[in-house]
């Protein structure tokens, strides 16, 4: 799981799962 990465993919599909 990659939460501080570069790509913003990860925060984005994070987010709406929160």
């Amino acid at each position: 799981m990659t939460l501080m990465t570069p790509p913003p993919l990860d925060v984005i599909t994070l987010k709406p799962l929160s």
